[in-house]
């Protein structure tokens, strides 16, 4: 009898988890069968890979959006934690006989991790490095209690950067751009910081210190919420930097660009690209078509090689126009980057 294994395993889970309800029974659990299939939540049918309730939880035309979106953040973003729970739900799924449209990803995004994040596809890949993806689980547990932990800043894609232990409250994995980050808390001197995941070694150990608990946690976290939507980019700049803007004493510059023809249509639909940003049009062309627009905005110093890093990517279709300092950086790259194609050479 199939149930007696389910009724075996449910009384075991019921003393894992120190329940104090009177043991289940075959008798017991057919009539709770009986009962999830009279409202609709189960078939009148055998469930060969298990009994898990499916459209219990989302309805039918919810369910494949779920689906999707779990499916998404493990190739996509290569979370090796979603990537196993998208595995096994596939395999629980497999006896509810969905249709093909469950699984069809109507729903995506471009954003994908450039670096390599799940332990078991670098080893089979050969391509194996000893990360802090190794022990994710430890450290979604450190996050959610708040507790201290030691890790290891191994890499830096920086040449001044170096090696060295940190002791911090994790508060948050958080994807960016083309890979995962680490938000945490230094907890000498409250600095708040973001850091690849990748760079980080699979070193972690928990510290003899009291937790600070999960309210505590949220807070901190708010104020790493408030620094992201202030800024431009996961950069969150210096302690010092970060003490003058959250009391209100830092100093913000204001930036200025010009965008041209090319890729106006592009800067105006971003309408809500920053929450201190101005969209200003320009004169336009004999035809009626504008000529270029005017884009401001307010900005943290701290953000300000993220925010011209961003302009870069638009090339000629960009002239910055304020601070000082970007213009004349901007102009100095213009003329070496003329001078590298006029001495191009014939046969690379």
């Amino acid at each position: 009898n199939a149930l007696a294994a389910v009724a075996a395993g449910l009384n075991q889970l019921s003393l894992d988890l120190d329940l104090e309800i009177a043991a289940y029974s075959v008798p017991t659990l057919r009539k709770d069968l009986e009962f999830l299939r009279k409202h609709g939540i189960m078939e009148e049918r055998m469930y060969r890979w298990g009994y898990y309730l499916g459209t219990g939880v989302f309805s039918p035309q919810e369910l494949p959006i779920a689906i999707q979106a779990i499916k998404d953040i493990s190739e996509r973003l290569g979370d090796p934690t979603i990537d196993d729970l998208y595995q096994k739900l596939a395999k629980r799924l497999r006896g509810l006989e969905l249709s093909e449209a469950t699984f069809y990803p109507v729903r995506s995004q471009l954003n994908r991790s450039i670096v390599y994040t799940n332990p078991e596809r670098m080893r089979e890949r050969h391509n194996y490095r000893e990360t802090l993806f190794e022990r994710l689980s430890e450290l979604e547990t450190a996050i959610v209690t708040g507790s201290v932990v030691e890790i290891y800043y191994a890499r830096s894609p920086y040449p001044n950067g170096s090696s060295r232990y940190w002791h911090i409250y994790p508060l948050q994995l958080l994807y960016h751009d083309v890979a995962w980050y680490l938000i945490c808390e230094e907890i000498d001197s409250g600095y708040l910081a973001a850091i690849r995941i990748d760079l980080l070694s699979s070193h972690l150990r928990q510290l003899d210190l009291p937790p600070r608990g999960r309210s505590v946690q949220l807070d901190r976290l708010k104020v790493v919420e408030r620094l992201l939507k202030n800024g431009w980019g996961i950069s969150l700049g210096s302690r010092e930097q970060q003490i003058q803007e959250l009391n209100g004493s830092g100093s913000s510059i204001e930036v200025k660009v010009r965008f041209f023809e090319a890729v106006i249509p592009f800067i105006r639909e971003g309408e809500k690209r920053h929450p201190r940003q101005q969209i200003k049009l320009g004169k336009k062309t004999s035809d009626g078509r504008l000529a270029f627009i005017n884009y401001s905005a307010i900005l943290p110093a701290r953000s300000l090689d993220e925010f011209f890093r961003w302009v870069r990517r638009f090339g000629s279709e960009a002239l910055v126009l304020a601070p000082e300092k970007y213009v004349e950086e901007f102009r100095q790259e213009a003329k070496l980057l003329a001078e590298r194609y006029q001495n191009l050479p014939l046969y690379p």
